[in-house]
């Protein structure tokens, strides 16, 4: 039996830019008044969004709801979920 992934990284892209899109046009505007420096988690498929103080918990909490869900995380009022230090 093969155990090959095959990934496809533009449609895996193009599902990250949906996600981006969904955040900005459905929820920042409330989200930054409300849930500043917290995770959210938006479900590309449902349009569903999911906040919590982690990525773990918004995740958790978005796949009890949409299971088979794909999301798109960010901080909310931040560029990203984590910054790296070297």
């Amino acid at each position: 039996m093969n155990n090959t992934v095959i990934w496809d990284f533009p449609a895996i892209r193009k599902l990250g830019e949906r996600g981006e899109e969904i955040y900005r046009e459905k929820y920042q505007a409330d989200f930054e008044a409300c849930y500043h420096g917290q995770v959210a988690a938006v479900d590309v498929y449902s349009e569903k969004a999911f906040v919590a103080p982690t990525m773990t918990e918004a995740g958790n909490n978005g796949h009890a709801e949409c299971p088979d869900g794909f999301f798109y995380f960010v901080r909310v009022g931040f560029p990203a979920v984590y910054r790296l230090r070297r």
